[in-house]
């Protein structure tokens, strides 16, 4: 889905195609692909463009970054400068308060089940790990929809196998384009997933109960789904946390540049957050393992999470490198 532009310079001595977004300045290839730019590079070029300023004015570093744009497609000679107009910004403080009353009745449900859990894992029939596999790939499905309805408006999401933490298996919802959206809409494609995965688990809850009670695959599923949700928004996984934590804050490249620092070994807050978050996974999926081996509700619980290919939902965004 190509975004939505006007022309603001119909002739140019260079065409290109810009947007900015709060404090996001980027270009657009013909691809649709993005590239995080500077506001002074994007001043320099529609300069450039209207002929106040020639290439062979620049100092040395900026015709460096010019060339390095016309090579990769984003800067061309001869044609026009359109700019991206940016979506309308949504309400979404009130999405957040609805999904929090939401996931609080769900957390109320799976704790009220705790109790009634078996002391053994030998209770686990067929039947109810059949269950409990069969409905969390459904939900994992669904709530990686949630993301996928929420960016279709405004670009073509896509999904595909990746890794979390570069540990963790999971499903990735591709939202390279969300750079270019308000800040609310962001947080909403983030929120999206975990908001429709909640309301599926209580009306898969509330027909199943209905209609037959409680089984223990019923409620094994209905924990273990709390654990996957609040692991989902965990700001520490790469996931949905991540980029709630980060589009609340107004902060950028903080994986990137967390990673950067790192094997740089410069310490810096962005490299705590990598280190922190690295050795939280590890130390997640470690005590999970070891939880399998014992007894009792919460091993059990676990065990039902963790004896799947564990597919926490992620997303994945263009990292908005910046040219100087």
């Amino acid at each position: 889905m190509t975004p939505e532009t006007e022309t603001t310079i119909p002739d140019g001595e260079f065409g290109f195609t810009w947007g900015a977004t709060e404090s996001l300045w980027y270009l657009l290839d013909s691809d649709g692909g993005l590239r995080g730019v500077s506001e002074d590079v994007v001043t320099m070029l529609r300069d450039l463009a209207t002929g106040e300023l020639s290439r062979d004015e620049l100092p040395d570093n900026a015709a460096t970054v010019l060339d390095r744009l016309i090579e990769q497609g984003y800067v061309r000679q001869n044609g026009p400068v359109e700019r991206v107009v940016t979506p309308d910004d949504i309400r979404f403080w009130p999405r957040a308060a609805l999904f929090l009353g939401l996931a609080s009745v769900l957390v109320t449900v799976a704790a009220s089940q705790i109790g009634s859990l078996p002391n053994s894992v030998s209770a686990l029939t067929p039947f109810d790990i059949v269950t409990v596999v069969a409905l969390t790939i459904v939900t994992i499905l669904v709530h990686e929809g949630g993301h996928y309805v929420a960016s279709r408006p405004y670009f073509d999401p896509s999904l595909q196998l990746s890794t979390m933490n570069g540990i963790i298996p999971v499903l990735t919802t591709k939202t390279h384009e969300a750079w270019i959206l308000p800040r609310n809409v962001r947080r909403w494609i983030s929120l999206a997933g975990p908001f429709v995965e909640v309301s599926f688990i209580l009306s898969v809850v509330g027909a199943t109960v209905g209609a037959a009670g409680w089984t223990l695959g019923l409620q094994l599923y209905v924990i273990g789904s709390v654990f996957r949700i609040a692991g989902s928004l965990c700001p520490l996984f790469h996931g949905d946390g991540y980029w709630l934590f980060v589009d609340t804050f107004g902060l950028v490249n903080v994986r990137k540049r967390g990673l950067e620092d790192f094997r740089e070994r410069t310490i810096s807050g962005p490299s705590a957050y990598i280190v922190v978050s690295y050795a939280f996974a590890g130390i997640l999926i470690s005590v999970s393992l070891i939880s399998m081996l014992l007894r009792g509700p919460v091993g059990i619980a676990v065990a039902a999470v963790w004896g799947l290919v564990v597919l926490y939902a992620k997303r994945d965004r263009l990292p908005g490198a910046q040219l100087g």
